[in-house]
């Protein structure tokens, strides 16, 4: 068997950027424990334990600790979402169920030709990042 040159090699494997880019569960429900000693896996614990008691069907795909006893929960769809932080805030006192703020995140992009205008490189980074919906 013939060796495969570099150039075959890299050319087979190549992906797009959007293949490589990490897609985020659209549905995320945040919960944070009003007492910030609390830990993730004590919130975790209460929150299963609450939803196995009330025999709620919440579609959960997947539970993540985040800081200060807190989790990101991803939801199967909205109505889920929507359900779980119903449910938690009615059953749960101590415990604030929400959906995630957006984030409007500032950055400075460097080496920009002078003679390009505002617009011109607003439009240039919105065509070259598909996946960034800006909010006006």
């Amino acid at each position: 068997m013939p060796q495969k040159s570099f150039t075959t090699v890299l050319s087979s494997g190549r992906q797009s950027f959007e293949d490589m880019t990490i897609k985020r569960p659209k549905n995320v429900v945040i919960v944070k424990p009003d007492d910030e000693n609390t830990t993730a896996m004590a919130t975790e614990n209460v929150i299963k334990k609450t939803l196995k008691n009330k025999n709620k069907s919440i579609a959960i795909q997947n539970i993540r600790h985040i800081s200060r006893g807190g989790l990101a929960i991803d939801c199967g769809s909205d109505e889920d979402s929507k359900k779980l932080i119903e449910t938690l805030s009615k059953n749960i006192p101590n415990i604030r169920a929400l959906e995630p703020k957006k984030r409007n995140p500032k950055l400075v992009v460097y080496d920009i030709p002078e003679e390009m205008t505002e617009e011109e490189i607003i439009e240039d980074i919105i065509t070259k990042n598909k996946d960034i919906v800006l909010a006006q």
